[in-house]
C-alpha cells in the first residue's frame, strides 16, 4: 500500500492479529516526481504513530537502506 493513500481496510486486518512489531517500508512506489521528500516523511511517521496508537510498540526503530 502506498504511505500516501493508506488502506484502512488493509492496515485494520493486520492490526486484527496484534502484531508484536510492524515493518514501515518506503518502496519505489511512495516516491514520484509530484511527491515532495518532507510529505513523505510525514506521510511514513502518520502510519507509524497509527500502529503505535493501535498497541504496537515492538522493539526499536531500526534504520536500514538497501537497493534492489
Amino acid at each position: 500500500m502506498w504511505a500516501q493513500r493508506s488502506n484502512q481496510e488493509l492496515l485494520e486486518r493486520m492490526l486484527r492479529w496484534h502484531p508484536d512489531e510492524v515493518i514501515v517500508d518506503l518502496g519505489g512506489n511512495d516516491i514520484t516526481s509530484r511527491c515532495q521528500p518532507r510529505d513523505i516523511i510525514l506521510d511514513i511517521l502518520k502510519l507509524c504513530r497509527l500502529v503505535k496508537a493501535r498497541g504496537v510498540h515492538g522493539g526499536q526503530h531500526l534504520p536500514e537502506v538497501g537497493i534492489s
